[in-house]
């Protein structure tokens, strides 16, 4: 019997491991795992040498067997002669000696047949016994190498260095069908022998067909790229690493490498990027989508805490925020995360409604927001609050916020920030978010976040009712303006009102107290001047024009804030007498609780009345403010207040002095509508150089902590830029 030699060997190769965080101590690592391949690979062809000297093996065996088979046949050859040479005796002598002849001659025959049967059975015993021999060997080896294998991928992961006690054995992907390969040759192998069919024995010409060991993400890699706009001095191409295809933008010695093509085996690390610098090589698993715009692969060189960074981020532009954002340090590749960067801006705020109304009519509904150094309410109508998704009496959260349509980074010599318009709903502006991002360890921090709720200009001021009505759209331009609790508030500028021309960077703040402003051509235009009453006592009033003051806002008197009793400043006769005989010019003030008009009346007919027998020729002042306690005149409406303005500054007119009007920011632009004043002068507070006063003033104080000489303690600080030294008023006593 005839047998082909039994083909058991395969082709492979085994992929290199690829991805995960690693140093360079995981670098050598990868060169180690392939020392130990090719060792390895050297181990199999010893096993491979070795299964072909079993099928040789096999071959002498079926040889011996073809021996004895032409053996018996020869043997029959020469019964057939001797039979033949017989029968040439006589006959009957023949017959006898062909009778012994033939007995003889067939027990010789059984006896060779059973010795060729005997040693047949022990060839196919001894057969199966080195088959299950091999294959138990190959199976063990198999389970060792798999164990091998799974501690490798563990440690790897783990970020452990890979012995080569663990590499050794290192199972082949490839192989992992050795064994049943062998097994169902075997059992082809014996039934050929049973039945004679040599036909169903492999030939060995036959050729193990490879399946595929790589795919690639894209397979026009170039036709992607070509897509691609460069930035910060990068260019790119593509490159073999590790015999798989990457994407490679680099410059000078610095490469961020986008995985193209990987290991079908390996598949949890298809997305994978290397960024290298010189022989530091860091890997990192990633998301990133070729089908998307390519130009978002292209890292970016920014700054930040003072250091140069590449960027990898898919941050696409305005109304975009970014899911992928690592920073690397150029100069040792040290990592900074950023992702998720959604999540934690979304925590910066919270929202929720609330069941109680809020007393207004045209906005009964409330949501509050709340951040970490204020609360907020908004107002919405029926109509708003079931388009947010009130129903019933069952509130949504933070998924109704939009933080993301109006996002965007702004990138800077000193660093990153970002801000985002927030917003819920088609179209309701609650505010604005902003912060800046820091480095901490190993994270891109979200810092100095700010929340300013928009308020439109003239409404009422939120800290007198406690509601905001939220705004249609992002104020083109608006006015910082501080709460009491911490609260920030930007307010629209209204369009409609005289604006102010001054330009702020002609203002000399060098002398904390004593502002000057010049106008174009250097010249000083400001005047010099301070604000008294009764808190800064006696006054050396030759001292204080000596040091420079050209006039003062003296206190004439005040309206109580509980009964609201008109009363003279206790000063006043003193201070106006000191000042006009040291040739200060002189304006006055009258701090009011007005409630009405016709309490408005009456506090500036008491004030033209406190004046005469004095050279007026600054202007009166109608003071209104919010009183930190308890104040009668605290809660009027924006209506009321600003009807009281226009009834005691019209009465000062007809008593033929010029009206002003006070107050700090917050109020003038909250608490007052400005379009209806327009008319009227106004004197501002304002104590930071940082001025930020969009409409038209006349004069502005600029401290409550002043030093001059001639006054004891602080005294407030003013600057008129308009000369009113010329507007004389002198009423005549009886």
């Amino acid at each position: 019997m005839y047998y082909n030699n039994v083909v058991f060997n395969r082709a492979y190769e085994t992929e290199p491991f690829c991805g995960g965080n690693m140093s360079d101590k995981k670098d050598t690592t990868i060169d180690e795992l392939r020392e130990a391949y090719e060792a390895d690979k050297e181990r199999r062809n010893v096993r491979e040498d070795e299964l072909q000297a079993a099928k040789d093996y096999l071959g002498v065996l079926l040889k011996e067997i073809e021996e004895k088979n032409k053996e018996l046949e020869a043997k029959k050859a020469e019964s057939a002669g001797l039979a033949d040479a017989l029968r040439k005796s006589e006959n009957e002598k023949e017959v006898e000696v062909k009778a012994t002849k033939e007995a003889r001659e067939s027990g010789r025959y059984k006896s060779i047949w059973i010795g060729i049967s005997i040693i047949e059975f022990l060839t196919i015993l001894a057969l199966l016994v080195s088959f299950f021999i091999v294959c138990g060997k190959l199976k063990a080896d198999a389970e060792k190498k798999q164990e091998n294998i799974d501690d490798v991928i563990s440690s790897y992961k783990e970020g452990q260095i890979v012995t080569d006690e663990k590499v050794r054995g290192f199972k082949n992907p490839e192989l992992d069908g050795t064994y049943d390969k062998i097994r169902a040759d075997y059992e082809l192998l014996l039934e050929a022998l049973r039945t004679g069919n040599l036909d169903l024995l492999p030939k060995e010409d036959e050729k193990v067909v490879e399946e595929p060991l790589t795919a690639k993400i894209t397979d026009d890699l170039a036709g992607f790229a070509e897509g691609i706009l460069l930035r910060d001095g990068f260019t790119y191409r593509s490159e073999k690493i590790d015999g798989l295809e990457y994407l490679v933008f680099l410059k000078d010695d610095l490469k961020v490498c986008y995985k193209n093509e990987y290991f079908l085996d390996d598949r949890q690390y298809k997305y994978s990027m290397i960024v290298q610098k010189g022989d530091k090589r860091i890997y990192e698993h990633i998301n990133y989508d070729f089908s998307k715009n390519p130009s978002l692969l292209c890292p970016m060189i920014v700054k930040l805490n003072g250091s140069e960074m590449v960027l990898i981020t898919d941050y696409a532009g305005y109304g975009s925020m970014p899911e992928l954002f690592r920073m690397f340090d150029v100069r040792d590749l040290t990592e900074y995360n950023g992702d998720d960067m959604h999540g934690r801006i979304n925590k910066l705020i919270n929202t929720s409604f609330s069941e109680d109304p809020s007393g207004l009519a045209e906005a009964p509904f409330v949501l509050n927001l709340s951040t970490t150094k204020a609360s907020y309410k908004y107002g919405f109508n029926e109509t708003g609050f079931n388009e947010i998704g009130y129903s019933g009496n069952e509130a949504t959260e933070n998924e109704l916020i939009d933080i993301v349509s109006e996002f965007r980074l702004e990138f800077s010599e000193e660093g990153i920030s970002w801000l985002t318009e927030v917003k819920i709903g088609s179209g309701y502006y609650l505010g604005e978010l902003r912060g800046e991002l820091t480095l901490g360890y190993g994270t891109v921090l979200i810092n100095n976040a700010k929340f300013g709720a928009f308020v439109p200009y003239n409404v009422e001021d939120p800290e007198l009712l406690g509601i905001i009505i939220p705004a249609e759209s992002v104020p083109e331009n608006y006015l910082t303006i501080g709460g009491r609790q911490s609260e920030t508030y930007y307010v629209a500028v209204n369009e409609n009102i005289t604006k102010s021309t001054y330009d702020v960077t002609k203002l000399d703040v060098t002398d904390r107290d004593n502002w000057v402003y010049y106008d174009e051509n250097g010249k000083q235009v400001s005047i010099r001047g301070i604000d008294v009453s009764r808190y800064q006592e006696e006054i050396d009033w030759k001292q204080v024009a000596k040091a420079g003051v050209k006039f003062a806002m003296i206190r004439a008197g005040f309206r109580g804030i509980n009964e609201g009793t008109l009363e003279t400043d206790p000063y006043f006769e003193a201070n106006m007498k000191g000042a006009a005989e040291a040739g200060i010019q002189i304006g006055v003030y009258f701090f009011s609780q007005a409630v009405n008009k016709t309490e408005a009346v009456e506090e500036a007919d008491y004030v033209a009345n406190l004046l005469t027998g004095y050279e007026i020729s600054y202007p009166v002042v109608f003071d209104t403010e919010r009183y930190a306690k308890e104040a009668r005149a605290n809660d009027l409406s924006v209506k009321d207040r600003t009807d009281i303005c226009i009834a005691f500054c019209d009465r000062i007119t007809e008593l033929g002095y010029t009206p002003m009007i006070y107050a700090n920011t917050k109020y003038m632009v909250m608490g007052l509508d400005l379009e209806r004043l327009e008319k009227y002068d106004k004197w501002f507070a304002c104590y930071t150089n940082h001025i930020t006063m969009p409409y038209d003033f006349k004069m502005l104080q600029y401290s409550d902590t002043g030093v001059v000489p001639g006054i004891k303690g602080n005294v407030d600080l003013d600057i008129s830029f308009v000369d009113y030294s010329k507007n004389v008023v002198k009423k005549a006593e009886g």
